[in-house]
């Protein structure tokens, strides 16, 4: 019985622990998107809800260690970059962030999609912040 409770005690604080990096990330980096587009997102948007999806799948895999890799070329990478220029560098910050406080480069595959939904929830999901002038 004694070991049985104390197993289920080291098992809930690992699921607990690992639960807790899983949301930090997300909100850190719905942070970074809101801090780079100086915007609020609709938290009942779909775009919004499409982006948080994404973002779960993503922080499963930098915490699995899992890349990313579906076999999209280069070429259409570049596309979705020059399309759309200010999400991909917002996806670049993210990459580098996650990169120095998780140690997971974010491949070219990931950043692609990234910059898909970062697009999407900015232009379609979110509202400008009012600037106060105090």
């Amino acid at each position: 019985f004694r070991l049985t409770h104390f197993l289920k005690t080291v098992l809930f604080q690992i699921l607990s622990t690992s639960w807790a990096i899983h949301i930090e990330l997300i909100q850190d980096i719905i942070r970074i998107v809101r801090i780079y587009f100086c915007i609020e997102f609709d938290e009942k948007s779909g775009y919004f809800y499409r982006f948080v999806t994404h973002l779960k799948y993503f922080a499963r895999r930098i915490l699995t260690g899992e890349q990313f890799k579906d076999g999209t070329n280069v070429e259409l990478a570049q596309i979705v970059f020059a399309k759309y220029h200010e999400a991909y560098r917002c996806a670049s910050k993210i990459g580098e962030y996650v990169k120095k406080k998780m140690h997971y480069i974010v491949t070219d595959e990931e950043k692609m999609y990234l910059t898909i939904h970062i697009n999407s929830a900015v232009s379609k999901g979110s509202k400008r912040k009012e600037r106060s002038d105090e």
